[in-house]
């Protein structure tokens, strides 16, 4: 992953198994200074907030803080590691961390363990079988895991086609089709304009919230999300630790009007929500994809804006 160590000082948090293994690799490539941090302070390790204290370029978390089932946990406060360079997890599920998107979202190289695991099984597999995996057979193999396991979630405004590009996205790579909306209509046995009316819209983005905590933690689903996902970062935050984000775009215009959604009565209401929503759909997005023309070119697009994800 082109992380140099060489000369740098790395914080490894914990201080188990592979806090052993983490070391000694670092040592071995000639690291400046390496501090082992723990719950426990000794005369070997330094305790979480004097971590804060030391100069640290790289960071290795291996704890099993913020693993599944236990997603969206993190002890580790960015904002006060001003010199960071890299963090690495060796956490695997989920694919990416708290800690691994808090870092990406600060523009903080990031990587998680799911590599770490497939090389260890590659080996596994050379040494008990007596058999040989070349550089690109163990590319094809992380790169067909990652495909399997990533999740698609699509954002974008309401009618702006998430369901129906979502119905085609999962024939074209079988995985589940998960929508928000018709979930929370399933478990609450009332419609979302019924919900609206009776319970109120707060009573209702919290069932949505809480679905999105419960499905962020599946594997190799496609999730149509609620128009109003990007006013819940917290959320979109969960959602990027399994997924990739699509923002599907529609032109006003062709938004087909129904009776369906509460907080868009008329088309004076959706360009409204449009230009309120527009820029964070935007900039929470990994990919913008146009529906104005051919649904099929759309999901064309979708599945190569994918592997081009993943290909990074």
């Amino acid at each position: 992953n082109n992380v140099h160590v060489k000369e740098k000082n790395i914080a490894i948090l914990g201080s188990g198994g592979t806090y052993n293994t983490t070391k000694t690799v670092l040592n071995d490539l000639g690291s400046k200074n390496i501090y082992c941090i723990s719950r426990n302070k000794t005369s070997d390790t330094y305790t979480y907030e004097e971590l804060y204290d030391l100069d640290i370029d790289i960071l290795v978390n291996t704890t099993p803080i913020g693993m599944y089932p236990n997603n969206y946990e993190s002890n580790i406060d960015l904002d006060r590691l001003n010199n960071l360079e890299v963090v690495i997890d060796v956490i695997f599920n989920p694919l990416r961390t708290k800690l691994v998107v808090d870092a990406l979202k600060k523009d903080i190289k990031a990587i998680g363990g799911l590599e770490m695991l497939v090389v260890q099984g590659v080996k596994t597999n050379e040494l008990f079988l007596n058999k040989k995996y070349t550089t690109e057979e163990l590319r094809s193999i992380y790169f067909d895991i990652n495909v399997d396991k990533y999740n698609i979630v699509l954002i974008g405004m309401p009618m702006s086609g998430k369901t129906t590009l979502g119905l085609m996205l999962k024939d074209a790579f079988n995985k589940e089709f998960i929508d928000i909306d018709k979930e929370i209509v399933t478990r609450e046995n009332m419609s979302i304009n019924e919900i609206f009316a009776t319970k109120g819209e707060d009573y209702f983005r919290k069932v949505e919230q809480d679905l999105y905590s419960e499905y962020a933690k599946k594997n190799g689903v496609i999730i149509s999300c609620g128009g109003g996902i990007v006013k819940n970062l917290e959320s979109i935050d969960k959602l990027r630790e399994n997924g990739m984000i699509i923002f599907i775009d529609r032109k006003i215009e062709k938004m087909i009007m129904n009776n369906q959604r509460p907080l868009v009565k008329s088309k004076k209401d959706i360009e409204s929500l449009y230009l309120e929503r527009y820029n964070l759909y935007l900039n929470n997005c990994d990919f913008k994809i146009n529906n104005n023309g051919s649904k099929k070119r759309a999901v064309i697009y979708m599945v190569e804006a994918f592997y081009e994800y993943l290909s990074h």
